[in-house]
Order: C-alpha cells, then sequence, then structure tokens
C-alpha cells in the first residue's frame, strides 16, 4: 500500500514538473519533431487549463440562453440585410440558405422524430413558395430541403415573422436584445484573452452592425455554397468538373467558413489577434463544427428524452442543447487562437499569485525599463501591452499586474493618444533621477512600513541589524546607479 501510494506522488510530481518545464525549454533551439511536440504540448495544456480557468462551460450556457432570446430580432436582422445583399434572389432563396444555416449550427434539431402532418403541411407550404421560381429551380430546392426537418421550418418561418411585425417598440428590443448579445460575446472573448476593458460604445455599434452585416451575409452565402446545386448552376456545364461538383461545392463552403470565423477571432476580442493565429483558430474550429453536424445523431438519446416529457416544446430544450454545444466549440476557438499566438511564451493567469515579492519587483523593474526605453528612443512611451507581450514574453495578464502596480506607486502613468486612438504607458519619474534602491524601495515598501521597522528596531536587536545591512547594501555601486545607467 505504502509502496503505490509512493508511486503515485512520483507519477504527480513527474507530471507537475513535467508541465513546468514545458514553459522554461526553448521550442526555437528544437528542431523537428521535437519542436513540434513541444508545441503541441503547450497548446493542448493552454486550451485544457483555458476551459476550466476561463469558465468556458459556465460562458457557454450564458451565451446559448442570451442567443436563444435573441433568436427572433437575429433572424429578422439576418433577413433584412440578405434581401439588400441578395436583391436578385427571391425570399425562398434566403430562407432556405437561413434554414441550412440554422440546421448546420443546430444539428440536433435533424434528429427529432417527424411528424407526418408537420411534414405535408411542410411539403404544401413548400410547394406554393416554390411555384414562384422556375421548374429547374424547384427540383434543385427540393433536393437540398430534404434532409431538413420540417419543425425546423416552422420554428424559424414562425420567428422571424413574428419579429418582421414588430413595431417602433419591438424594433428598439430587437436591437436591445442583439447589442446585449453581443456584448456578452464580446466580454467572454476578452476575459480569453485577459483583456479588462472593451470598446467604447461608439466603437460597438459601428463594429456590431458591420459584424453582423457580414457574418449574417457570409452564412448565408456559405450555406449557399454547401447547397450542390448551386454550383451546378455555374460548373455543371463544364465535363471535367461536372463529375467534382459535389466536392468543389463542399470546398468553397468550408473555405467560407473559415474566412468568416478566422475574421471572427481575428476583429471581436479588443485586443491585437495575430491573422495566423486566428486563420489556425477558424480552420480547427470549421471541423470541428462539421465533424458536431455529421456527429448529431449521437444526440439521439437526449432528444427522444425531451420530446418524451415536453412534445413540441421539446424544440426550445433541444435548441438550449444545441446552441451550448456550438458556443462550446466557438468559444474553444478563441482558447485555441490565444495558445497558438502566445506558443512560446510563459503562460500561467495565476502566474502572479505563484510568484513571489523579489520577483514581482524584478517584472516591475523590466516593464519600467522597457517604458523608459521607448519613452528615449521615440519619445512616445511604450504603446500597449501588446509590445511589452512581445518584447518580455510574458502573458499580458501578468504585465498588466506589473503596470497596476507601478501605476499606483506613481511610476508609470497612462496616456490617451487621440492621435492613434490608442493608449500609452509614460514613465512618472525621470530615469534619470531615479536609482536602482530607490525604485525597489518604492515597489517594495508600503506607507506604514516606516513605523513598523523602527518600533521592531527598538525591541530587537536582529531586526534593527538586517534593516542596517539593507541600507548599506542600497550604497553599492549597482544599487546607486540611475535606471537611466542600466537601460
Amino acid at each position: 500500500m505504502a509502496e503505490h501510494k509512493a508511486k503515485k506522488n512520483s507519477l504527480v510530481k513527474k507530471t507537475k514538473n513535467f508541465l513546468d518545464d514545458l514553459w522554461t525549454v526553448s521550442s526555437e533551439g528544437e528542431k523537428g519533431i521535437r519542436r513540434i511536440a513541444i508545441i503541441l504540448a503547450r497548446i493542448i495544456y493552454t486550451i485544457c487549463m483555458g476551459i476550466v480557468k476561463k469558465r468556458i462551460l459556465v460562458q457557454a450556457s450564458s451565451l446559448s440562453y442570451a442567443t436563444l432570446l435573441a433568436v427572433g430580432p437575429i433572424l429578422a436582422i439576418t433577413v433584412m440585410f440578405s434581401s439588400v445583399f441578395f436583391k436578385d434572389k427571391d425570399e425562398d432563396f434566403v430562407y432556405n440558405n437561413i434554414m441550412a444555416a440554422a440546421t448546420f449550427v443546430m444539428p440536433a434539431f435533424n434528429e427529432m422524430n417527424i411528424d407526418e402532418t408537420s411534414v405535408s403541411n411542410t411539403e404544401n407550404t413548400s410547394s406554393q413558395n416554390s411555384a414562384k421560381v422556375a421548374t429547374a429551380d424547384n427540383s434543385q430546392t427540393a433536393k437540398g430541403k430534404a434532409h431538413i426537418n420540417p419543425e425546423i421550418y416552422k420554428f424559424i418561418d414562425n420567428i422571424s415573422k413574428g419579429s418582421a411585425k414588430a413595431g417602433i417598440v419591438g424594433i428598439v428590443a430587437m436591437i436591445v436584445t442583439c447589442l446585449l448579445l453581443l456584448i456578452n460575446m464580446e466580454s467572454a472573448f476578452n476575459y480569453i484573452w485577459g483583456v479588462e476593458v472593451g470598446r467604447n460604445w461608439m466603437n460597438r455599434i459601428v463594429f456590431y452592425f458591420v459584424m453582423i452585416f457580414f457574418g449574417s451575409v457570409g452564412s448565408i452565402f456559405a450555406a449557399a455554397l454547401f447547397a450542390t446545386p448551386t454550383i451546378a448552376k455555374v460548373f455543371g456545364g463544364i465535363a471535367i468538373i461536372r463529375d467534382y461538383v459535389h466536392w468543389i461545392s463542399y470546398g468553397f463552403g468550408m473555405l467560407v467558413m473559415i474566412i468568416v470565423l478566422s475574421c471572427f477571432y481575428k476583429f471581436i476580442p479588443f485586443t491585437k489577434v495575430k491573422w495566423s493565429s486566428a486563420i489556425v483558430g477558424g480552420i480547427v474550429i470549421t471541423m470541428l463544427l462539421l465533424l458536431n453536424n455529421k456527429g448529431s445523431f449521437l444526440y439521439i438519446s437526449y432528444i427522444s428524452k425531451q420530446q418524451s416529457l415536453y412534445g413540441y416544446l421539446a424544440i426550445v430544450a433541444v435548441a438550449m442543447f444545441s446552441l451550448y454545444i456550438f458556443w462550446i466549440v466557438l468559444l474553444s476557438g478563441g482558447l485555441i487562437t490565444y495558445a497558438v499566438q502566445f506558443v512560446g511564451f510563459f503562460d500561467d493567469d495565476q502566474a502572479w499569485n505563484k510568484i513571489g515579492e523579489r520577483t514581482k519587483s524584478m517584472c516591475a523593474l523590466a516593464v519600467f525599463s522597457e517604458v523608459a526605453k521607448d519613452f528615449y528612443e521615440r519619445g512616445k512611451g511604450c504603446s500597449n501591452l501588446d509590445s511589452l507581450s512581445q518584447k518580455l514574453k510574458l502573458p499580458k495578464v501578468l504585465l498588466a499586474r506589473c503596470v497596476k502596480l507601478l501605476s499606483e506607486k506613481d511610476l508609470v502613468c497612462v496616456v490617451d493618444n487621440r492621435a492613434e486612438d490608442s493608449t500609452m504607458l509614460k514613465p512618472s519619474v525621470s530615469p534619470d533621477a531615479l536609482t536602482v534602491a530607490g525604485f525597489l524601495s518604492k515597489i517594495s515598501e508600503a506607507e506604514g512600513d516606516r513605523s513598523i521597522n523602527e518600533r521592531l528596531s527598538g525591541y530587537e536587536n536582529s531586526v534593527k541589524l538586517v534593516l542596517g545591512s539593507f541600507a548599506e547594501f542600497a550604497k553599492t555601486d549597482m544599487l546607486s546607479k540611475k535606471i537611466r545607467d542600466i537601460l
């Protein structure tokens, strides 16, 4: 028993040492398979820890509920924007592709038991609407519709038409609902990236409008490309391509999805995200969404249970469940993007709490030195945490704590740069006048230290001797130098 426990403790210790060493080993010095293994291990570790620390499951449940509340406004706005962009298309085209996109996001709908009455009603409605378009288009549309559960047609049709009939108050309510959803979404991704302050309201309104427009149009465009008949109209007459139309259609659809998701991961967080990282996130999440779509049959036991309990109302529970899975995947993409971008960095949100006071002082000295260097070289100061993060190879969360400490000690100040719509860090104290000893003293000492130290020195000789040695040490050559001299 004791031997088994010792082996278990040894395994735990080895695992902990491996994870600690994972960030001390430089991947740049390695080559081939070993370098790839280190990078993959770091990414996987960051994602796994991020799911817990960034509360991905909790945030996904919150966003799925907010999305369900905003389904009506989202569909109404999507129909409005799509009708503007696809002017040459009829209403059926927009509705069919919205439904295709909805079933792609919520594939569990297709696993619901289909009521025969619903099927006949949907087919009748479909045939009436299809009379508006050409005969060739009718047959192709029917093929495209065959795999979609009629319940989702009714669900989306009722919601979108109900939202379209809303008055002034209803329109305002729709806009507010969409804004709240988008604010929650931005906050979730900012939390993943360690961004504490989001966009201002004016930038939010403009950014959200652009995102809704291109997001809705891009989703419908991707759904249209996934439908083989759409590509068949373009390439059907070319003999060589005719046999591969299905794969070409699928490839174009995936490409549009990757572009939309890459832009999403690039621009949603209010921070600088590299295109390479965003594209990796977009590719991985596109694959996961396709896998989720094809693996929807795995939900069938849950869906059957919901239908037996709630009947038609089960559609709400199934929608909530599908959206929950969708948001878990989408938020995981944010983690993947973050992990890829900071794969060469020491990455631990709890780093500040794990390091001692001396190391905190060294981190603060490093930040102050970089701010001072930029101030002397460019005269503007350090632009933001992104540039500090790139130079010091430390996560922005830890650097933000350093900046906060330096700001509280009146060593740096944050200045708004209206010309470039950004903030800059500048030294509040001249590095020419501040000694290393003075800097460390300001960082490590608080207001009440002096009175306590004097009292302890009067009662305890050991404290008096140590404090005296500290005073002597501060007079050494290194600590008596100015900060400017050691930059």
